[in-house]
Formats: structure tokens, sequence, C-alpha cells
């Protein structure tokens, strides 16, 4: 994959805007790689295409051995149309769009609406879809960070600082793509699940004194990238503010939708995920495979999986409060190259044209949010100590903690 080979090179360079820029073009054209893109009016032109041809030339010609099930790019061919074998009827859906029952039909819907096969018409696999608008106006995208008057202002004026410097990136980025702007138009849902106040940790108040800014950074770096790359981004930072804009993507049966208005990718955060999945199962069960989690430290496989972990919870110790949610592990997004199962994504580092020599001391930056995580850390920290500097911050204690010079 395209994104595995460039970490190696990402991890020796300060990752300017134009890196991120490439990181997340990259991400969203991999967003679903055994599959063509299905936002805006690709899906609709699709569905249109497939009612209006008969697929009798294809079906006329037809056998098995023209069912090529086990595409190492289309893992879910074979089980999809194993259910649709025994269960194309279950819907109107499925016969409005021409299964009939035969394997050639399925096959067809699979491989042309759905997408879960290799492509039926080969000839006709490229069908236009929506094409991306270039964005550059800062006030367009301020303005989609509206349903609250607290949390976004440190991501706003992180994205209002830094603007310049990402028109610049496209810039440079699309000196080295020329077909940079001939892409599809995606639809994209963010929800900044940390920020809403069903939380109740005000982190949006707070962040003129502290708390998460990490995670606001690489927001802030997100919803700059996928807007000035041209998509069609929905952001909300509350749950009803989310609930009205995937609402608006619900699916009333199994099928796409005929109108073509699919989501093609959700991104949110822990905290969000919990909810989406508490009060809106149906919806993250439909779309599952397009949730991205921007997951700053990242989720092993051992934690990932709940049969895994209470399986091995002895060896593993703890709790798994934060994993759990059996997603395919490169659906995380890290901030740091934690390990090569996630994905990683990254942030902007700012630099400046200082041509003084500066002169750098050792500190060492301990992460330890929590009091908890730092038992029986002293003699550790002390070893540490006698060499650098020694930063952290602990969020839930009031108590003095150990004290490094």
């Amino acid at each position: 994959m395209v994104l595995r080979k460039l970490r190696r090179y990402i991890r020796l360079l300060l990752c300017s805007c134009v890196v991120i820029f490439l990181v997340i073009f990259l991400l969203l054209n991999n967003h679903l790689p055994q599959q063509a893109p299905t936002s805006g009016h690709g899906t609709s032109t699709r569905i249109k295409h497939l009612q209006s041809r008969s697929t009798s030339p294809f079906c006329s010609q037809f056998n098995e051995t023209m069912l090529n099930l086990d595409h190492e790019n289309f893992p879910n061919c074979r089980p999809k149309m194993e259910w649709m074998r025994d269960n194309w009827e279950t819907h109107a859906c499925y016969s409005e769009l021409g299964v009939d029952g035969s394997e050639c039909s399925s096959f067809v819907y699979l491989s042309q609406i759905e997408q879960h096969c290799p492509p039926a018409f080969p000839s006709h696999s490229n069908i236009p879809p929506a094409s991306v608008i270039q964005s550059r106006k800062l006030e367009e995208l301020l303005l989609l960070l509206s349903d609250s008057d607290v949390n976004y202002n440190f991501i706003k004026s992180r994205i209002t600082r830094l603007f310049p410097k990402w028109i610049q990136g496209i810039n440079e980025l699309q000196n080295s793509i020329p077909n940079l702007w001939n892409r599809p138009r995606l639809n994209l849902i963010l929800y900044l699940g940390f920020l809403s106040h069903e939380t109740g940790l005000k982190f949006g108040e707070k962040s003129t004194t502290g708390g998460p800014l990490g995670e606001m950074v690489q927001w802030a770096d997100l919803i700059t990238s996928v807007f000035i790359l041209g998509h069609n981004v929905s952001i909300s930072s509350e749950w009803n503010s989310f609930k009205t804009k995937a609402d608006e993507y619900e699916n009333q049966g199994p099928c796409p939708r005929l109108d073509g208005k699919q989501v093609d990718l959700i991104f949110t955060d822990i905290m969000g995920l919990r909810r989406i999945k508490r009060k809106k199962k149906n919806f993250f069960t439909s779309n599952k495979c397009k949730f991205r989690m921007l997951d700053s430290f990242g989720t092993h496989a051992e934690f990932n999986s709940n049969a895994y972990f209470k399986a091995h919870s002895s060896q593993i110790g703890g709790k798994n409060a934060w994993g759990g949610h059996e997603l395919a592990l490169q659906q995380f997004l890290t901030m740091y190259p934690h390990t090569d199962d996630n994905t990683f994504l990254g942030f902007v580092v700012e630099t400046y044209d200082f041509h003084e020599t500066v002169a750098r001391e050792n500190i060492t930056v301990v992460y330890g949010k929590e009091k908890y995580m730092w038992k029986d850390s002293e003699p550790i920290l002390q070893i540490a100590a006698n060499y650098t500097q020694i930063h952290a911050t602990v969020a839930d204690s009031d108590e003095i903690m150990p004290a490094f010079h």
C-alpha cells in the first residue's frame, strides 16, 4: 500500500502542509481500495445505467467460470454472493435493481451497485462521478464550524493562522500531481465527539488553559485538508448536529439509495464512536467500513478484539475502556507512527526561517495524563531526570506530584 511506503520517509520529515495534504490525499483515494468511488451522482449514475441497460449480453454468455469470487481486492464478494442466493427476496429493492435470483444477476448487482465484486462490465466501470470543487476561501471553511460557540475556538485560531501555508502547500502539491483535481468529490462527515457537551469534559472551554490540544491540532489539520482538497464536508461537535447530518445519508433499506446520496467516510474519535454505536446502531452497522478513527496513540490488535482481550485479560491486565471496537486496524489514524498496523496521519509542525543558532536543551516529555499512570514510576523518572528536564501533565489530581529538576 502506498501509505505504508510513505511512512519511512514521513518519519524523517517535519510534517509540512504539503506532506499532510499528500497523506490525506492518498488516504481518501485509497479509502476503499477494492471499489470505485461511490459518492455524489456517481452512485446515482451507476444505478440509472444498470436500470437502463440490459444485462443480457453479459448474462447470455454467463457461466460460473466467469465469476471471480475470491479476488484479493474484493474480500467480501464470496460471502455476499452466498447471502444473495438465499436472501435476495427479503427486500423489494433487490429486484428493482435487476436481481432475479440467478447467479449472474446477483453478481452484476454486487459488482455494479454495492461494488463488493469485480466489475461485471469493465468497459463501463469508470462512470464519471461528481468532481471535487476547489475551495480556497477561509471564510467558507470557518462557516462549517458552526454548531458550537466555544468548541472550535482553538481549532479556528489554528486554521486561520496557518491558512496561508495551507494554500502554499496545495499549490506545491498540484505542481507535483497535475491531475489533482480530476477526482471524485467525496461526502465526508466529521464528528468531534470528544468536544460534545454530553461528555461533560468541557474541552472546548478549557482549550485556552490546557486540555487535549494535540487532538485539536490534528482535527484542525484534517478539517483544513479535506476542505481545500475540494470534498463535501459536514462537521459536528455536538450530537444533535451530527445526528441531523447523518440522517441525511441514512438508507431506508439494505440497498443503496436510488438518489445516490451516500456517505463515503465518517471521521470521528473513540468517544464519538461509542455514542454512535449506542444511539445510531444501524448507521454504525451499515457504515462500519467507512469509519476512520482519530486515535492519538493507536489501537493494537489485542485491544481491538473483544474476544481476544477477554481470553487474555489476565496476561494483558487492566481494562479495555478505549478498545473492543473490532474495526480494521488501519481504520485507526494515529498522531505518531506507533505501529504499522494503524494508519499514520500525523499533523503539521510549524517551521520558521530563523537564521540564528538556537541553543537546544534536552527535555523529556512524559505522557501520564491521569494519576494512576504514575504509580511506581519514580525510579525510572529519576534516571531520566539525571540527564534531562522532565515535563508532564496530570489532569485528574491536585496532589503534589514528584518533582524532578
